[in-house]
């Protein structure tokens, strides 16, 4: 069963405890292998599931009994649809995945409107790849007209590739897509968008340079019908034999990176443009696995879901949401979080209109402080490659499902 799990948070002033009200929504109709959860507005969640093939978005309301649906019906010729990733802007929803034809995938990306949800046309594009993975979306048109739709993927099952849209006309994109060095064995991990850069985590494993993680800084275009790939770009490689990570903006052009190091610790580094300002490293449980991050905009805190595997010390599942806020990377000191055992926690936002709130989205399990990191900026060569792309229309069905509330 989908659960949406809504938390007000309360930190008391000795700085060891969290406590907090916590509101269960149970989303009655759809199992929830997967799921994305995003704020939306006023009180509105839209949350992507996925499961057995088959994609639902639902529009949750904290004091609603009921949730519009969104279900998506299979594009023609394929089998199963995952989404990956969705993003909210200007009140279009803008999502990337993967589709199968039998054991062979193909990325697909597209995009609707919230206004008339769900009762709305879907638009999508397969396109030549094995998948997208992340997305972002940006403008530098005043009207809104020309939109940068951004995502990361993968290409031939050994290069990471890095994907602009570039919207021309309704329903009309110019696809520009490439890499840094058309290097094989280069793989990106997520993408963010900041005042003035488009920021992507990647990480090296070809040749002598094993699991190096980078992140890459492209300079915004300035003037319209100008792809990414025509800006400057420089990366940074993260100390530590880093993994590829996991990015968050969070105000101008300040963003993190939290990666996984050696034994599954958490590392989080924070950039101020392209320069770095901090640097921390979790130093707990060895079993953590990272899925998801959020800046809190309200509190200035940095929630991070991580996901602990039941062990032979460890009789239950769980998934534990870190709370870090900025005094951390300057004092150091014990960290809050919010433990959930036997739930599977996969996504997660902050709350704009409450202080101190996150809302997550999962199921039941049965269904210390380092130094500043001293980088060394490295320009970048872009390669790419362009055409044009016309959206098509996917066929899609309203529905509507009950919500049990569960407060605690």
């Amino acid at each position: 069963m989908s659960k949406i799990f809504i938390v007000c948070t309360m930190v008391c002033l000795c700085n060891t405890v969290a406590i907090g009200q916590e509101k269960i929504i149970e989303v009655k109709n759809f199992l929830d292998v997967s799921s994305i959860v995003r704020s939306v507005n006023d009180k509105d969640w839209l949350v992507c599931n996925n499961s057995l093939g088959q994609t639902k978005f639902s529009l949750v309301n904290e004091s609603a009994t009921s949730a519009p649906q969104l279900f998506l019906g299979y594009i023609d010729g394929t089998d199963s649809t995952c989404i990956y990733d969705f993003e909210v802007f200007n009140d279009t929803v803008y999502f990337c995945g993967a589709t199968w034809y039998g054991s062979t995938s193909q990325a697909v990306w597209g995009y609707f409107p919230l206004a008339g949800f769900p009762s709305v046309n879907v638009k999508y594009i397969v396109r030549s790849m094995d998948w997208l993975s992340k997305i972002d979306v940006f403008s530098i048109d005043s009207t809104m007209n020309e939109v940068h739709v951004v995502m990361v993927g993968l290409l031939n099952q050994k290069k990471g590739i890095i994907v602009d849209e570039v919207r021309v006309a309704p329903d009309q994109f110019i696809e520009y897509a490439g890499t840094v060095d058309d290097v094989v064995g280069r793989y990106y991990a997520d993408v963010a968008v900041t005042d003035n850069y488009v920021v992507t985590s990647m990480r090296i494993a070809s040749g002598e340079i094993l699991n190096n993680g980078q992140v890459l800084f492209i300079k915004k275009p300035t003037t319209l019908s100008t792809s990414i790939f025509a800006c400057a770009a420089s990366s940074y490689t993260i100390p530590g034999n880093a993994s590829a990570g996991l990015l968050e903006h969070c105000s101008g052009d300040a963003v993190v990176v939290v990666y996984g190091g050696f034994f599954s610790k958490i590392g989080i580094h924070s950039f101020i443009g392209t320069l770095p300002h901090s640097h921390l490293r979790i130093k707990g449980r060895k079993d953590y696995t990272l899925h998801d991050i959020k800046f809190d905009k309200t509190s200035e805190d940095l929630d991070i879901l991580v996901k602990s595997m039941k062990s032979l010390s460890e009789a239950q599942d769980s998934s534990i949401i870190l709370h870090l806020n900025q005094s951390l990377s300057t004092y150091g000191g014990p960290l809050f979080c919010h433990t959930y055992l036997d739930e599977r926690l996969n996504s997660l936002d902050w709350i704009p209109w409450e202080k101190n709130c996150f809302v997550a989205s999962g199921h039941d399990v049965v269904g210390s402080q380092e130094a500043q990191a001293n980088n060394v900026s490295f320009d970048e060569n872009l390669y790419y490659d362009a055409c044009e792309v016309e959206m098509r229309e996917l066929e899609s069905y309203d529905m509507a499902t009950p919500l049990t509330i569960i407060c605690e």
